[in-house]
């Protein structure tokens, strides 16, 4: 959706701009008919907008109905002002006049509040996906269509304004959930320690005193640990520290009892959670539970 909010917003400042925009381009002194200013209009949009042919055949019918509407308010303003020029206009009637012009332009306003409601549901509703917020990620850094489910898929496309599912997700959410934070004013402390060369073992250091019930570890691969910091991850065990092994990899899960023997350590593994997700559901877990067993049921099911 990310990508067509873009697309919204470049539209809307450009509605705003657009016409002192295509005279700069055009020339100062050139003059264009309306049938050729419009179609100027059209093309440039296209273009900045990046629409396709679908998505500019349902906005410039809204959006040429819009101009037309602003432009009787705009009328109806220059037409009080150019009777407030006669020199006979008692006061009463530029205060009358003033009441028009100002209603005039927040008519206009209006207008354009009420089509940016039209304009996002034309442009959310094109292409979209349906994305589960378990398997959700963000795949790129500015790419504005960044959003992606690489793990799972699409649960499902909105077209037309039609929503249309094509799969559901049998992990737990919302109203399934056992999980509730609403009388709570915080989380317990979980950390994530990223795994890479030759890390020192003193990178632990920090999560181990200083209060942290959880600690997730982005490993390498399936969730491997290197060996400069395992001993302290067993050492945050022995001190009933919760450890979840996820890794850096941003598809595939980090499946149980792999290449990790967690159930001699004790560990938890994330399955298709990345780090990023594995610390918000630990937190979410340790409000209910510290055994370890258990919050590995909990990955597995959410």
């Amino acid at each position: 959706m990310k990508k067509e909010m873009k697309k919204l917003i470049v539209l809307l400042v450009m509605m705003c701009s657009l016409a002192p925009v295509l005279r700069a381009a055009d020339g100062c002194n050139q003059r264009l008919s309306p049938a050729e200013f419009r179609a100027r209009q059209k093309a440039y949009i296209t273009e900045k907008a990046g629409l396709t042919k679908e998505e500019a055949a349902r906005f410039f019918p809204l959006y040429f109905e819009l101009q037309d509407k602003k432009k009787e308010q705009n009328d109806k303003a220059w037409s009080l002002i150019r009777q407030g020029k006669d020199e006979k206009t008692t006061e009463a009637q530029y205060d009358v006049i003033m009441e028009g012009v100002y209603d005039a332009r927040i008519a206009a306003d209006r207008l354009d509040k009420t089509y940016f409601a039209k304009f996002k549901k034309i442009l959310s509703a094109m292409n979209g996906l349906i994305l589960g917020a378990e398997s959700v990620v963000k795949m790129n850094t500015v790419d504005v269509q960044t959003f992606q489910a690489p793990n799972s898929g699409a649960l499902g496309y909105v077209l037309n304004g039609k929503v249309c599912y094509n799969q559901i997700t049998l992990k737990k959410h919302t109203t399934q959930s056992v999980f509730d934070v609403t009388k709570l004013t915080s989380l317990p402390k979980v950390g994530i320690v990223y795994s890479y060369s030759n890390i020192e073992a003193d990178m632990m250091t920090p999560l181990l005193n200083n209060g942290y019930k959880g600690i997730i570890h982005a490993g390498v691969g399936n969730g491997n640990i290197h060996k400069n910091i395992f001993p302290s991850l067993i050492d945050a065990r022995r001190k009933g520290i919760v450890v979840v092994r996820s890794s850096r990899v941003p598809t595939g899960p980090t499946t149980l009892d792999a290449e990790v023997d967690d159930a001699k350590y004790q560990f938890v593994a994330s399955q298709e959670l990345n780090p990023q997700k594995s610390r918000v559901l630990l937190m979410l877990a340790l409000t209910k539970t510290t055994d370890w067993k258990q919050i590995q049921e909990y990955f597995n099911e959410y």
